[in-house]
């Protein structure tokens, strides 16, 4: 293939592009390394190639730059970042003031010493052919203040007077805009580029003008400045004086003062460097006006005006009840009230009652006046005010508390039904009684009542002051009582009993029973009657008053029939009503005995109380079912024993 002819040459740039031919010439628009591949063909059609890897390197150059901070002040150090940072690269700054500053560094700094307006400069080399410069125009604004101001005259001869303060200010670039704070050297501040101020006392000031831009950068000036002329100190005790006091007026530390004289309102005046003064009234205005005149020569007189306020409170009281309507003199214990203070120009109030304080505030102030004794009260009650300036007035009144009557009363009583009765109640010169019913006069102290019920009397007791007592009696009206006793005959066997019903309308009442023998109780109203032989038993009953008594009886007829008996079977399983034996009969007055038997005649049961009887139970064992013998003897109230053997027998 070497000695063969190359027909054809194809360039391959790795990158989408190819040329044919020997010799080519290729542009590329893109950074970058690039591998070229060359391909080759002969006549016969034999083909070859080679790639020459990293072969062209493409590099490009931007001197764009950036700065955090375009506008400083003179003296401010400065950081300038290129956008493109390579070590290989050369960096070469122009910042507008001097020579050319070249050095290998993408972020330098730089400090300006003077203020305007700077074009910066930046040439990047990359030291491969390839270089670019970038100028920005005004780019760094750079501000340099200068205060400076002059006055007219340094020395102002007398006051109050005004300084002609020239503002000789500057600062670059001409056209940024300034700030101004002007201290006046009496810890004033005036913040405008030419103040107007004026001194209204001597001494000497340092004015200090600082001046700043929209940067931040600054600048300061001082002149000073002299005010002359004459001056005291004037001490006023108060400015808020009450009427009559004493208000103290002084100078002192008198500095270039010939002549003084004080004018204090309402026409007084005095020459003197302390005095007292008083103002009986309040002016038209609420305050006076006091000037102080101080001359140090013939072309220096200065004023001083101080305003003297003076108030006055007066003190008023108003006592009413509490519907507002006003008490005179008195009234009966115990009442409400209201305490209000009727005053003027009170700020705080405390009142007195008998000398104790009773309450403070400005609202009215709630009171009951108690009086628990039998003669008249005198109470006397006082206001203090005072305002928020420490003026103060006091009032003070009375009043009386009325004793109500103490009354006595006739105590609770009970009478008989038909009955009169005397009442009285004392304590008073006058009387009323309720209800106006059954009772002699309502008006009367001593009236005689005869309710035919149960009646509460109350009565109103009146003294010279019409105030009122009130106080009640319970007067217990006794009625004939309605007894309903039953049966008024009833007939029992002998030995047997009876009870009788009872039914009263009313309580307390004692019962006596005759004869007292065969009967519970003597003394109760339903005993248990269980005679041997006919008999009447009278009742008397009697109220607890012994107002009514009555009398009533009951017949009991007794029939004498004797028996003696024992059921022939029962069920201790059973039913309630036969589960037990009992011996049964009339005319029984005492059981002597009860036995009963097995069929091997062991005995299984005996008692001699005609309330006991076999449950069928021996020894905790029921017994079987069975015929048991029994044999029951009892004396009969006739005096006479019988007896009875015969067999009962056990069911289950």
């Amino acid at each position: 293939m070497a000695d063969e002819a190359i027909i054809q040459v194809l360039w391959d740039f790795n990158n989408g592009d190819q040329l044919n031919g020997s010799i080519v010439e290729y542009t590329y628009d893109e950074v970058g390394t690039y591998d070229v591949t060359v391909y080759v063909q002969t006549a016969s059609g034999c083909l070859a190639d080679t790639t020459y890897f990293d072969l062209i390197t493409i590099a490009s150059v931007n001197a764009a730059f950036a700065a955090p901070n375009q506008i400083a002040c003179v003296g401010d150090e400065l950081t300038f970042n290129a956008g493109e940072t390579y070590p290989s690269y050369v960096y070469s700054w122009n910042f507008g003031e001097g020579a050319p500053l070249v050095v290998n560094n993408p972020n330098p700094t730089h400090t300006y010493t003077s203020g305007g307006y700077f074009d910066v400069t930046l040439n990047v080399d990359n030291l491969l052919g390839c270089t670019d410069e970038i100028t920005y125009e005004d780019f760094i604004i750079v501000q340099d203040p200068t205060a400076n101001f002059s006055l007219g005259d340094n020395t102002l001869s007398c006051y109050p007077a005004a300084p002609d303060i020239i503002q000789n200010s500057s600062v670059l670039p001409p056209e940024t805009i300034l700030t101004y704070q002007w201290i006046m050297g009496n810890n004033d501040t005036v913040n405008v580029e030419d103040p107007d101020y004026l001194y209204t006392m001597p001494g000497t000031y340092d004015i200090v003008l600082n001046i700043e831009t929209s940067a931040g950068c600054t600048d300061t000036y001082t002149q000073q400045l002299i005010v002359e002329g004459p001056y005291a100190d004037r001490n006023i005790s108060t400015h808020d004086a009450c009427v009559d006091e004493q208000v103290y007026f002084e100078l002192t530390d008198m500095n270039d003062v010939i002549d003084y004289n004080w004018v204090v309102g309402g026409g007084d005046a005095y020459d003197l460097t302390s005095f007292e003064h008083s103002y009986d009234i309040i002016h038209v205005d609420g305050y006076y006006i006091a000037n102080l005149t101080l001359t140090s020569g013939p072309f220096c007189t200065v004023y001083f005006t101080d305003t003297i306020y003076i108030h006055d409170v007066y003190a008023g009281i108003l006592l009413t009840d509490p519907d507002a309507v006003v008490i005179d003199g008195g009234a009966c214990a115990p009442y409400d009230a209201l305490l209000t203070s009727d005053s003027e120009g009170d700020d705080f109030i405390t009142w007195w009652v008998d000398g104790d304080e009773y309450g403070t505030g400005l609202g009215s102030q709630p009171i009951t006046f108690e009086n628990n004794g039998t003669e008249d009260l005198t109470v006397d009650i006082e206001l203090t005010i005072e305002d928020a300036f420490g003026c103060t007035d006091t009032a003070t009144t009375s009043i009386e508390v009325w004793a109500v009557p103490q009354v006595t009363i006739h105590k609770d009583t009970i009478i008989c039904y038909g009955d009169e009765l005397a009442i009285y109640a004392t304590g008073g010169t006058s009387y009323n009684w309720t209800p106006n019913s059954a009772i002699s006069d309502v008006n009367s102290a001593t009236p005689s009542v005869s309710p035919t019920e149960n009646t509460m009397y109350t009565v109103m007791v009146y003294n010279d002051h019409l105030c009122e007592g009130t106080d009640s009696v319970y007067i217990t009206v006794m009625q004939e009582q309605n007894i309903t006793l039953t049966p008024e005959i009833d007939s029992i066997m002998i030995g047997d009993s009876v009870y009788s019903l009872l039914v009263a309308d009313q309580e307390n009442l004692t019962y006596l029973w005759t004869p007292q023998s065969h009967i519970s109780c003597y003394d109760c109203p339903m005993p248990v009657f269980y005679p041997e032989e006919d008999t009447r038993y009278n009742l008397t009953v009697e109220d607890s008053m012994k107002c009514f008594r009555h009398n009533y009886f009951i017949d009991i007829i007794v029939r004498e029939e004797y028996s003696l008996d024992v059921p022939m079977a029962f069920t201790p399983l059973g039913n309630d009503g036969n589960k037990v034996v009992y011996v049964k009969g009339f005319g029984i007055k005492n059981l002597l005995q009860f036995r009963i038997f097995n069929r091997w005649g062991e005995e299984v049961f005996y008692t001699d109380d005609i309330n006991q009887g076999w449950d069928g139970y021996y020894k905790g064992q029921l017994q079987n079912i069975d015929n048991y013998s029994y044999y029951v003897e009892a004396e009969m109230y006739d005096g006479s024993v019988r007896t009875k053997k015969v067999y009962i027998m056990l069911i289950r």
